[in-house]
């Protein structure tokens, strides 16, 4: 067996010796010289160069940890405990006590800042901008400030907003064209708006800081003396009884306004007038979304709830009573998602609304904050209003009718302090979602003045329709109106119409185009350039107005059943004193029938006198001029070529 065993042993050995032998000790050496190499090389990228480029260290820990790494023999390893990446809810595991309490405070510190809810757009969540964009805009605040050393202060203005708008976050161009603003403009509002986007971007900004100390006092001063302007015309409007006729006139009329403005803004193609329409009748539009009409009757029983129910009931607004708003404006369109909260993300252009496992938390700390006495006892019904309005838009708590069921609820807290509801107009959608905007930046004072205004605009409506109006025969100027932006939409023409002013000594009153009173000029074929044989329209006789004065409006709608727009252009050629027999408002060409002529208004049928037709005489008082051919040939079974005969006659 010790045989057996040192044979092993020496065949063992023999093997090592000549494998011994076989080495070649250069190539050894170098692959030996190669390795210590790499492993030199790999412990400085990992200590230094890579602490540089991410961690961003200081030349001072650089020079420590080169220094540390020559020293000692252990950074060569590549398995050293400072090279192993450690996640940051575990870091406190390998801290030393201290470090660790102080990580523990930052932690808490941080959690008690999450849980009061922020309604301002997330910094590192914002556009960045390039470096080319940086540097334009950088030039184009230099070319500024040259311009208003040469006294160019328009070309100065341009410029400072064309580089706000290459780099709307920079806190020098914010400040500089504040201050430019501020010295050339007088504009103290907006150079206050601009010092408080520069320090929300940088709120260390000596400058901006300096600057908003000094503005600050002033603006809220012009603040408030707006706020106490519509306070006094709220009370010219209490002085003025609930049984004024034109008063009623005037709220119903706001009524169909507030519904057709607030679903123009989100997107609704449809027009005042079938706006009304849909409102008033509960029929449908041929060759009209049925979505947009549903829309219609959604905001229309929206509105009831909030005027009928919740605001005269006494208490606190609920989340049961903004899912019931809801649920009426978004019933007929969407009646699976009306009435509940969004079960998932989404998003407004490039605004992001909070997660929808938030949502719920951040609609509890709303109602808290809005039912507060403690929080919201020194704001004013329109601060309180627009904010909440804001907040609730911020949260965006429902898939879709968002901005609506805000509007609504803007509404309900201003009527609760007697307050007509505001409306907010298709016209100034861009400015609205601006000032949104502008909010989501950390300012929400914009907002504030801007439903100011939307008060103030409505409070000025209601006193002046409320008044009385006639014709004397003074002489009468037109005002421009800059309310409406869009002359194409025939439905806003009819409600907005334009002012005109009768001035007498010591007397000034305010009519409208739908009350003026004079006689009509469509006497004769080509009056204003209507001809007969091309627009098809009816002359009056000239013995019946002889002498006599009537509502020119109520005249040309009813009578001859031109639109609203055509009406009113008319009216306004007589206000004018344009002479009918050379002045040439209509057009053979652009101006046919089918855009002269109201398709909703109502006519006598034809055979209502005839006896040897079927069905006749007819019982149907009134049909709209739109329907008259359905009505022809469906219940008085006549061919095409008679119901072409009967409306020529009918024209005539």
């Amino acid at each position: 067996m010790s045989l057996i065993s040192r044979i092993i042993q020496f065949c063992i050995l023999h093997r090592f010796v000549e494998r011994w032998r076989s080495i070649d000790f250069r190539q050894s050496l170098t692959t030996m010289c190669l390795f210590l190499l790499l492993s030199f090389i790999t412990s400085i990228i990992l200590n230094i160069l890579i602490p540089i480029l991410f961690i961003k260290t200081s030349p001072s820990s650089i020079s420590s940890s080169l220094s540390s790494s020559s020293s000692s023999s252990s950074s060569l390893s590549l398995f050293t405990s400072s090279h192993i990446f450690f996640p940051p809810d575990i870091t406190s595991l390998r801290c030393s006590s201290p470090q660790n309490h102080e990580l523990q405070t930052h932690y808490s510190q941080e959690k008690s800042l999450n849980t009061k809810r922020k309604y301002t757009k997330d910094p590192s969540k914002q556009k960045n901008i390039s470096s080319d964009l940086r540097q334009e805009a950088e030039t184009s605040l230099h070319l500024a400030l040259r311009l208003i050393a040469e006294n160019k202060f328009e070309k100065a203005r341009k410029v400072f907003e064309h580089a706000l708008t290459l780099d709307p976050y920079n806190s020098e161009i914010l400040v500089e064209y504040g201050q430019f603003l501020e010295h050339h403009h007088n504009d103290l509002i907006r150079a206050e708006n601009l010092y408080t986007r520069a320090l929300v971007k940088q709120p260390t900004n000596p400058r901006a800081l300096e600057l908003k100390k000094r503005t600050l006092p002033l603006v809220e001063e012009i603040d408030q003396k707006k706020f106490i302007f519509i306070d006094n015309l709220l009370q010219e409007l209490y002085r003025i009884p609930d049984t004024n006729p034109y008063l009623r006139r005037a709220k119903r009329d706001a009524y169909y306004l507030h519904i057709y403005h607030s679903n123009a803004i989100e997107g609704n193609t449809l027009n005042l007038r079938e706006t009304r329409h849909i409102v008033e009748t509960r029929m449908a539009i041929g060759g009209k979304s049925l979505i947009e009409q549903q829309e219609v009757l959604g905001l229309d029983l929206a509105l009831q709830y909030v005027n009928c129910t919740l605001v005269n009931r006494l208490g606190s607004i609920t989340r049961e009573d903004i899912f019931e708003i809801h649920r009426r404006v978004l019933g007929f369109v969407d009646p699976i998602e009306a009435g509940h909260l969004r079960q998932h993300q989404v998003y407004v252009g490039s605004f992001v609304p909070p997660a929808a496992e938030d949502v719920p938390s951040y609609l509890d700390d709303f109602l808290i904050w809005l039912n507060s006495l403690e929080d919201t006892r020194d704001l004013h019904a329109i601060e309180l209003a627009a904010i909440a309005h804001y907040k609730f838009v911020y949260i965006h708590p429902f898939i879709d009718g968002n901005g609506r069921t805000g509007r609504l609820l803007m509404n309900l807290i201003l009527m609760r302090s007697g307050f007509p509801p505001v409306i907010i107009k298709k016209s100034d959608r861009l400015a609205y979602y601006s000032y949104l905007d502008q909010a989501n930046d950390g300012d929400v004072r914009p907002l504030i003045r801007f439903i100011a205004k939307c008060t103030e605009r409505t409070l000025t409506e209601f006193i002046h329709q409320s008044q009385p109006t006639r014709s004397t025969g003074q002489e009468l100027t037109l005002a421009d109106d800059d309310d409406d932006g869009d002359e194409n939409n025939d439905g806003i023409n009819l409600i907005e119409e334009r002012i005109i002013i009768i001035s007498k000594k010591k007397f000034q009153r305010s009519i409208t185009c739908r009350s003026y009173c004079g006689q009509c000029p469509l006497t004769f074929d080509g009056a204003f350039g209507l001809i007969q044989s091309c627009h098809q329209h009816q002359l009056c006789s000239s013995s019946k107005i002889l002498n006599k004065n009537i509502c020119l409006y109520q005249h040309f709608h009813s009578k001859h059943g031109f639109t609203g727009e055509i009406s009113i252009r008319l009216v306004r050629a007589i206000i004018h004193q344009e002479n009918p027999y050379e002045t040439k408002l209509f057009s053979s060409i652009n101006d046919t029938p089918l855009t002269l002529y109201d398709p909703y208004h109502k006519v006598k049928c034809p055979l209502s006198t005839r006896y040897d037709i079927i069905n006749t005489p007819c019982l149907t008082q009134e049909i709209t001029r739109k329907s008259i051919r359905r009505h022809l040939f469906g219940v008085h079974r006549l061919d095409h070529q008679t119901i072409d005969k009967l409306i020529k006659e009918m024209i005539k």
